[in-house]
């Protein structure tokens, strides 16, 4: 009995200190700190260059679920306003 209880605490000991490793080079990882300065005022600018191609993320069908004939349209061009079809 007396030996089974010193394997039980030498395996929670074990445990524990396993656990504090772990966790401290954890935080040793993460430790970024905080950087204070004090504010200043002036104007920002930012510059943004690249190369490649634009893809959208997502892409939409639109269109329309009525249906029937097309009796005319009304703008001949994307400059021209669209007027309302008189019958």
């Amino acid at each position: 009995m007396r030996n089974l209880f010193l394997a039980m605490m030498i395996v929670v000991i074990a445990v524990v200190a396993a656990a504090f490793v772990i966790l401290k080079s954890r935080r040793r990882l993460c430790a970024g700190g905080y950087k204070t300065a004090t504010v200043q005022r002036g104007s920002i600018s930012s510059t943004v260059t690249a190369t490649g191609t634009l893809d959208p993320v997502t892409t939409v069908q639109v269109g329309s679920q009525i249906s029937g004939i097309v009796a005319g349209l009304c703008a001949l061009s994307f400059v021209l306003r669209v007027r309302r079809l008189v019958w």
